[in-house]
């Protein structure tokens, strides 16, 4: 109408709730199934301590199919399947996954969170987002269908508001709405709340065990059977003389009277670059160029944030619809275009583009602060030894390379251990680059800084230490020579000793009431020496315990220097 005024309608509020009755259950299966591990289908089911009892919590499909439900006894659930596979409820793994389950259902709503303490759940809200998949009926079951694909069982209710959503998801499949069935959405039009829920529980407004009781005992046990309280004043206040004023108002917020919102849980700032071919490209040098373009992009807005990359994710998104993917990981947080190309490029040879990719992003899913390093100001300053830092910040160059073709798994190092003896002090630790948890390196002396070091030892020791024949010119004192390999070595020069104190609760002779003392000689303590024979060759020897008059002394080679 011209000269007319444009009034804009209101779009009425529409939330999606998603119930996952059995994902305690479903859990362990559907992370096999991701990884390509998942294992024969048997019966399986999650328990939960309740007192002195055993309860089953959930089962998966075979389970159920045997007859195994919650609440009965793991005993019975036992009897009624056979080879039943039980484990207890992990409820931070359930947790973990239903946090990641609500951010993979942010393809079909940005306002997504979980139902918190009301149960393994997942509230969307779906205002103005229906059309764009067909209408609400044919979201709710692409949803339903899309998380049955990943291994979980979902019941999905839509109301107008979270309260209601709930209630719908959760009891409204269970044969109480006229519009429910076992494997459809329930679906309550825009103001028809009321409706909806009249013939519903009332333990579907979330309401504590208790306060159904309390209800139940008046004869109010639907949710419509409170309605003609709560429609005037005198029936408010004897309601609300009787049980907390939770009652009233889930009752208000879920007819809508009352708004409840969602407190979604946003994602975190997504750092990546995106690059649309206007063709499908085949050639891997194509794609080389690419990917610089993207680390070119990317790299600026790391370092604009003061953040470096663990983790690089590069994917091409193919014309038959697949994803192919490359991972590499770093030793420590980089930002530099340069170091995050070559990376990625001993990777771009295992990227499949089978008909061709049009689709290109970069992504860095990890993040961390970038490290200041501290110039040199002492002796090596002058000298030019390169300090610790340096020496770190150029050996963490080799250890991604080895990553990025080896894999991270299969890269290791030494890693100090709370354990003075030598041959306990250390240990294989794999780097781990490249997955979601991995850490950074260690640094490469945990004793770096004030204070006197520890002596010199061999950068290897034997598998064990080898007993050796020796003898020393007076008690306590170096060895004048020593035998080994049937070899004689004669001692020209000898430093020490470094005595090192066994833990005395390891020895075969200790005893409650004291340390006794093992047959043969005393092996609570060892006194090292670094010696170097006649022929310039230097070895590491230690003396078994304490000498006593008379004992023969017990020597052993424990190292070799180079």
């Amino acid at each position: 109408m011209t000269g007319g005024t444009i009034v804009r309608m209101p779009v009425p509020r529409r939330i999606l709730a998603l119930w996952l009755p059995h994902l305690p259950a479903e859990r362990p299966e559907a992370e096999h199934r991701a990884t390509g591990t998942a294992p024969a289908p048997q019966p399986f089911a999650v328990w939960i301590a309740a007192g002195n009892r055993q309860l089953i919590a959930a089962a998966n499909r075979p389970g159920r199919q045997a007859g195994v439900v919650p609440g009965q006894t793991l005993a019975d659930a036992r009897a009624i399947a056979a080879g039943l596979v039980t484990a207890p409820v992990d409820e931070c793994a359930d947790a973990r996954t239903l946090r990641r389950l609500a951010a993979w259902c942010r393809r079909y709503s940005p306002w997504t969170a979980t139902l918190g303490t009301y149960g393994p759940g997942i509230w969307l809200d779906i205002t103005g987002c229906a059309h764009l998949f067909g209408g609400e009926e044919s979201l709710c079951r692409t949803v339903v269908v899309d998380l049955a694909r990943l291994g979980f069982t979902a019941h999905a209710g839509l109301a107008g508001t979270p309260g209601a959503a709930y209630a719908l998801a959760r009891y409204g499949w269970n044969g109480y709405s006229a519009r429910s069935t076992a494997t459809g959405p329930v679906i309550a039009p825009a103001g028809g709340e009321a409706d909806a829920l009249a013939p519903l529980p009332v333990a579907a407004l979330r309401l504590d065990a208790a306060m159904v009781e309390g209800l139940g005992g008046l004869g109010l046990r639907r949710i419509g059977d409170l309605y003609p309280f709560a429609a005037d004043a005198a029936g408010r206040a004897g309601l609300a003389r009787r049980f907390p004023p939770e009652l009233l108002g889930r009752l208000d917020a879920a007819l809508g009277q009352m708004f409840e919102p969602i407190s979604p849980a946003l994602p975190r700032a997504r750092h990546l670059t995106r690059f649309t071919a206007p063709e499908p490209v085949h050639d891997t040098q194509a794609v080389a160029r690419i990917m610089g373009r993207l680390v070119a992009g990317l790299a600026p807005m790391l370092a604009r944030e003061g953040l470096g990359a663990r983790r690089l994710a590069f994917s091409a998104f193919r014309a038959d619809g697949r994803r192919a993917r490359v991972i590499v990981g770093t030793a420590r947080p980089v930002a530099e275009a340069k170091t995050l190309a070559r990376l990625l490029g001993f990777q771009l040879g295992r990227l499949d583009l089978g008909p061709g990719a049009d689709g290109f992003v970069l992504e860095a899913p990890t993040v961390e602060p970038l490290r200041a390093v501290q110039g040199q100001l002492g002796p090596e300053a002058i000298t030019g030894a390169p300090s610790d830092a340096e020496t770190e910040r150029q050996l963490a160059p080799l250890v991604e390379k080895l990553a990025a073709r080896l894999g991270g798994d299969r890269v290791g190092r030494l890693a100090l251990r709370p354990n003075h003896l030598p041959e306990r002090a250390q240990s294989f630790e794999r780097t781990g680059i490249g997955s979601p948890d991995a850490a950074p390196l260690p640094p490469l002396d945990a004793e770096a800084g004030p204070g006197p070091r520890r002596p010199a030892r061999p950068l290897r020791l034997l598998a064990s230490p080898v007993p050796v024949t020796a003898a020393s010119r007076e008690p306590e004192g170096p060895p004048a020579w020593f035998r080994w390999r049937g070899a004689h070595h004669r001692v020209a020069r000898a430093e020490g000793p470094e005595r090192i104190a066994l833990d005395w609760w390891t020895l075969p002779g200790w005893q409650a009431d004291g340390i006794g003392v093992p047959p043969g000689f005393d092996e609570t303590v060892r006194d090292y020496w670094r010696v170097e024979d006649t022929a310039g060759a230097r070895f590491w020897l230690y003396r078994a315990g304490l000498p006593h008059g008379g004992t023969p002394e017990h020597w052993f080679l424990h190292g070799v220097f180079p």
